[in-house]
């Protein structure tokens, strides 16, 4: 006999819990692929420092990086939809300053120049 809330019959206790636990798993797959569905991504082109990487952080999300390619290439992806960001370039202890962009679109592209300035690494949109 199975007891959720309520006591069933012998007989109908495997049918119910078949039902309640398809209920469960497709409750949890619809909350799963929505946030797939509902991500952002920030990518683009920075060039002009080899080696450095890009670290996003959102509000309420804890930060995501991705390394930028020899071609200046990077894509950081799942970020959540909606939301007011920020991203930093950096390359061992230099770092910039963090940019804003919001996530209100699937996809935002930030291209750009990087220059090296002390500790500093400036950004210059391109």
């Amino acid at each position: 006999m199975l007891i959720i809330g309520f006591i069933l019959m012998p007989g109908e206790s495997i049918k119910m819990f078949k039902k309640l636990l398809l209920n469960v798993l497709s409750t949890l797959c619809l909350l799963f692929f929505s946030s797939l569905i509902n991500a952002a991504e920030l990518r683009g082109r920075l060039t002009g420092i080899a080696g450095a990487s890009v670290a996003v952080e959102c509000s309420g999300f804890g930060p995501l990086a991705s390394s930028i390619a020899g071609s200046g290439a990077y894509a950081v992806m799942s970020l959540p939809a909606g939301k007011d960001c920020s991203f930093r370039v950096s390359k061992g202890a230099a770092s910039s300053t963090g940019i804003a962009f919001n996530t209100s679109q699937s996809v935002t592209i930030y291209n750009g120049q990087l220059r090296m300035y002390e500790d500093r690494i400036v950004v210059i949109r391109q």
